[in-house]
């Protein structure tokens, strides 16, 4: 019976640093050691960074924190798709019910808005922040290719 107890996998509690809010310096070193190209901007006064490499969006600090100054709980990710609003209203058409974890709707001038929140109050490892921008860049990148396939279809191309 000694053998049948080597196959058990063990259970162990794991520990990861959590950061119970962010500021701009950390959330800024944490999209780098990511692998993200990035530049800072404010947003209509908040800060937050500009990710300059494919597919191209921006990760902007929200919810300030009262019991920590300049710290934030939360992060509102955001890119535009350019497309005209016959484009947009089919791509909007095509995903709903996919399951995307970014929120779609057509901007004013008929460009498709992209959006997601990442809350950071109640404690955010690295590893979660990781995988939310992972599921988003995907998201991102599942949208765009629907735009595009969308606009060959309107233009009569058939070329994949």
């Amino acid at each position: 019976m000694g053998g049948m107890e080597e196959l058990m996998p063990r259970c162990e509690t794991l520990t990861a640093q959590a950061y119970p809010s962010l500021n701009h310096e950390a959330f800024g070193w944490l999209l780098r050691k990511f692998g993200y190209v990035i530049e800072p901007v404010r947003d209509d006064g908040r800060p937050g960074y500009r990710v300059l490499t494919q597919p191209k969006f921006r990760a902007i600090l929200q919810t300030p924190c009262d019991a920590r100054p300049r710290e934030y709980a939360g992060i509102f990710l955001y890119a535009y798709l350019y497309a005209t609003p016959e484009i947009s209203a089919t791509v909007l058409r095509s995903v709903r019910g996919s399951p995307l974890l970014a929120q779609l709707a057509m901007h004013r001038q008929g460009h498709l808005a992209a959006m997601h929140n990442i809350l950071v109050s109640d404690g955010i490892t690295e590893s979660y922040l990781r995988s939310q921008l992972a599921f988003w860049r995907r998201d991102l990148e599942d949208v765009r290719g629907a735009v595009i396939r969308h606009a060959r279809s309107l233009a009569g191309s058939t070329i994949h």
